[in-house]
């Protein structure tokens, strides 16, 4: 038995060996052999051969690889933690086209993440192109950033970047459109245009949508379909929409 335990240990190893060779050779290999040590991260030898077979495939300009390489060193689980590092590597695979990369160094730049100075102009470059692209959070943040957080911004930029997310069904771009129709920001003031971004972001889930719904259609006294945007918005966890729910439920 013990011999039997040993032989195939020894076959184990051979095949780990050849898989790894095979890596030199085929970007997918490295991302496979990657992705199946950083399942079991918590060991640190893992985690090192991860990056060992992640930075092969980067350095062969695999824009995956390089975004994966940047979370191993950013993620705060994770041992060994290079900021510096996760910046570099998140760099390069947004240049060579890996989206989720180009919205994460613009995240480092709006929230001023991994050692670097908050720079709105740097994090709205990467945002915008990230965004043209069809990363559509991407679009989301661009337009809040402005809308928050930089003085001077154009009220139609924003516009028009929450409506080309929401258009790509963003949630929160929905619901930031709907707010604005609905409370007259940026002087708008278009309550059917509200109901109806109110209504889309819904449909998407976001819980605060559904829960402005229902109230209007209350006030439309259209109590039926109230009610099941109240219990939709209850199950997305606004309670006081539970409680309007039973509210007109015990209406007879």
């Amino acid at each position: 038995m013990k011999k039997l335990i040993f032989f195939l240990f020894y076959v184990y190893l051979l095949a780990s060996n050849d898989i790894a060779k095979d890596c030199y050779k085929q970007n997918s290999v490295c991302l496979q052999l990657a992705k199946q040590l950083l399942e079991n991260s918590n060991k640190e030898e893992n985690l090192l051969k991860a990056r060992e077979y992640l930075q092969i495939a980067c350095n062969k300009n695999n824009a995956q690889a390089c975004h994966n390489l940047s979370l191993t060193y950013f993620n705060a689980m994770m041992v060994f933690k290079d900021p510096v590092l996760a910046k570099k590597y998140a760099k390069k695979a947004c240049k060579l086209g890996k989206l989720n990369s180009c919205y994460n160094i613009a995240n480092i730049y709006k929230y001023a993440l991994a050692n670097t100075k908050q720079n709105f102009q740097k994090a709205s470059k990467y945002y915008d192109y990230s965004c043209k692209k069809g990363f559509y959070a991407s679009c989301y943040e661009l337009a809040t950033m402005w809308q928050f957080d930089m003085q001077n911004s154009d009220f139609q930029q924003i516009i028009s970047y929450h409506k080309l997310a929401c258009t790509n069904n963003y949630a929160a771009s929905c619901y930031h459109l709907a707010y604005f129709y609905y409370f007259k920001k940026y002087n708008l003031n278009d309550l059917s245009l509200a109901f109806k971004y109110f209504l889309k972001a819904c449909k998407l889930n976001h819980n605060i949508a559904c829960a402005m719904s229902a109230s209007i259609y209350e006030r439309q006294k259209n109590l039926q379909k109230a009610k099941e945007f109240y219990k939709k918005a209850c199950k997305l966890r606004v309670f006081t929409s539970c409680n309007n729910y039973d509210r007109l439920k015990a209406k007879k």
